[in-house]
Protein backbone atom coordinates (compact mmCIF):
# COMPACT_ATOMS: atom_id res chain seq x y z
CA UNK A 1 0.00 0.00 0.00
CA UNK A 2 1.22 3.28 -0.84
CA UNK A 3 1.42 6.36 1.18
CA UNK A 4 -1.27 7.95 -0.89
CA UNK A 5 -3.76 5.18 -0.31
CA UNK A 6 -2.91 5.14 3.39
CA UNK A 7 -3.49 8.78 3.54
CA UNK A 8 -6.76 8.36 1.72
CA UNK A 9 -7.79 5.63 4.20
CA UNK A 10 -6.68 7.78 7.11
CA UNK A 11 -8.54 10.73 5.65
CA UNK A 12 -11.63 8.53 5.26
CA UNK A 13 -11.21 7.29 8.84
CA UNK A 14 -10.75 10.87 10.02
CA UNK A 15 -13.95 11.87 8.24
CA UNK A 16 -15.77 8.88 9.70
CA UNK A 17 -14.37 9.66 13.14
CA UNK A 18 -15.51 13.26 12.69
CA UNK A 19 -19.01 12.08 11.82
CA UNK A 20 -19.02 9.61 14.72
CA UNK A 21 -17.78 12.32 17.04
CA UNK A 22 -20.55 14.65 15.83
CA UNK A 23 -23.13 11.87 16.31
CA UNK A 24 -21.74 11.14 19.79
CA UNK A 25 -21.97 14.80 20.71
CA UNK A 26 -25.55 14.95 19.37
CA UNK A 27 -26.38 11.78 21.36
CA UNK A 28 -24.77 13.24 24.46
CA UNK A 29 -26.83 16.43 24.04
CA UNK A 30 -30.00 14.31 23.73
CA UNK A 31 -29.00 12.31 26.83
CA UNK A 32 -28.40 15.47 28.79
CA UNK A 33 -31.80 16.85 27.71
CA UNK A 34 -33.41 13.52 28.71
CA UNK A 35 -31.63 13.63 32.05
CA UNK A 36 -33.06 17.14 32.69
CA UNK A 37 -36.55 15.85 31.84
CA UNK A 38 -36.09 12.88 34.18
CA UNK A 39 -34.90 15.15 36.98
CA UNK A 40 -37.95 17.41 36.45
CA UNK A 41 -40.22 14.36 36.50
CA UNK A 42 -38.56 13.10 39.66
CA UNK A 43 -39.04 16.51 41.31
CA UNK A 44 -42.75 16.50 40.37
CA UNK A 45 -43.10 12.94 41.63
CA UNK A 46 -41.49 13.85 44.94
CA UNK A 47 -43.76 16.90 45.20
CA UNK A 48 -46.79 14.72 44.48
CA UNK A 49 -45.68 12.23 47.11
CA UNK A 50 -45.30 15.04 49.64
CA UNK A 51 -48.80 16.26 48.76
CA UNK A 52 -50.12 12.73 49.12
CA UNK A 53 -48.39 12.38 52.49
CA UNK A 54 -49.90 15.73 53.49
CA UNK A 55 -53.36 14.51 52.44
CA UNK A 56 -52.90 11.32 54.45
CA UNK A 57 -51.82 13.39 57.42
CA UNK A 58 -54.83 15.68 56.97
CA UNK A 59 -57.17 12.69 56.78
CA UNK A 60 -55.61 11.28 59.96
CA UNK A 61 -55.93 14.64 61.74
CA UNK A 62 -59.56 14.92 60.59
CA UNK A 63 -60.25 11.41 61.86
CA UNK A 64 -58.64 12.22 65.22
CA UNK A 65 -60.59 15.47 65.54
CA UNK A 66 -63.88 13.74 64.71
CA UNK A 67 -63.16 11.05 67.30
CA UNK A 68 -62.44 13.69 69.94
CA UNK A 69 -65.59 15.62 69.00
CA UNK A 70 -67.63 12.43 69.32
CA UNK A 71 -66.09 11.83 72.75
CA UNK A 72 -66.94 15.40 73.80
CA UNK A 73 -70.48 15.01 72.47
CA UNK A 74 -70.88 11.81 74.52
CA UNK A 75 -69.58 13.61 77.62
CA UNK A 76 -72.00 16.51 77.03
CA UNK A 77 -74.87 14.07 76.64
CA UNK A 78 -73.87 12.35 79.89
CA UNK A 79 -73.70 15.73 81.66
CA UNK A 80 -77.12 16.66 80.26
CA UNK A 81 -78.55 13.35 81.45
CA UNK A 82 -77.01 13.90 84.88
CA UNK A 83 -78.46 17.40 85.07
CA UNK A 84 -81.89 16.11 84.04
CA UNK A 85 -81.71 13.37 86.67
CA UNK A 86 -80.61 15.82 89.37
CA UNK A 87 -83.30 18.30 88.31
CA UNK A 88 -85.92 15.56 88.51
CA UNK A 89 -84.66 14.49 91.93
CA UNK A 90 -84.65 18.07 93.22
CA UNK A 91 -88.13 18.65 91.78
CA UNK A 92 -89.30 15.52 93.59
CA UNK A 93 -87.68 16.74 96.81
CA UNK A 94 -89.42 20.11 96.45
CA UNK A 95 -92.75 18.36 95.94
CA UNK A 96 -92.10 16.15 98.97
CA UNK A 97 -91.05 19.19 100.98
CA UNK A 98 -94.16 21.05 99.84
CA UNK A 99 -96.31 18.03 100.65
CA UNK A 100 -94.51 17.66 103.96
CA UNK A 101 -95.15 21.31 104.78
CA UNK A 102 -98.79 20.94 103.82
CA UNK A 103 -98.99 17.72 105.81
CA UNK A 104 -97.20 19.38 108.71
CA UNK A 105 -99.59 22.30 108.49
CA UNK A 106 -102.53 19.90 108.32
CA UNK A 107 -101.07 17.85 111.18
CA UNK A 108 -100.55 21.06 113.20
CA UNK A 109 -104.17 22.04 112.56
CA UNK A 110 -105.31 18.54 113.52
CA UNK A 111 -103.21 18.64 116.71
CA UNK A 112 -104.62 22.07 117.56
CA UNK A 113 -108.13 20.82 116.89
CA UNK A 114 -107.53 17.70 119.00
CA UNK A 115 -105.96 19.84 121.75
CA UNK A 116 -109.04 22.08 121.77
CA UNK A 117 -111.29 19.02 121.86
CA UNK A 118 -109.28 17.53 124.74
CA UNK A 119 -109.33 20.86 126.56
CA UNK A 120 -113.12 21.07 126.03
CA UNK A 121 -113.49 17.46 127.21
CA UNK A 122 -111.36 18.19 130.30
CA UNK A 123 -113.59 21.17 131.12
CA UNK A 124 -116.64 19.02 130.56
CA UNK A 125 -115.16 16.31 132.81
CA UNK A 126 -114.32 18.89 135.44
CA UNK A 127 -117.86 20.23 135.25
CA UNK A 128 -119.29 16.71 135.38
CA UNK A 129 -117.07 15.89 138.37
CA UNK A 130 -118.35 18.99 140.06
CA UNK A 131 -121.92 17.96 139.29
CA UNK A 132 -121.27 14.42 140.60
CA UNK A 133 -119.75 15.84 143.81
CA UNK A 134 -122.76 18.04 144.29
CA UNK A 135 -125.08 15.10 143.81
CA UNK A 136 -123.14 12.81 146.14
CA UNK A 137 -122.61 15.36 148.67
CA UNK A 138 -119.57 15.77 150.85
CA UNK A 139 -117.77 12.53 151.68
Amino acid sequence: MSDGSMQAILAGLGTTLGRLEARLEAGQTKLEAGQVKLEDGQARLESGMATLATRDELIQVRTDIMARMEGHANQLTAIGDSIATNYGASEHAVRLNSNTREEASNTREEVQSLTKMIFDMQRELARLQTDVRELKGPL
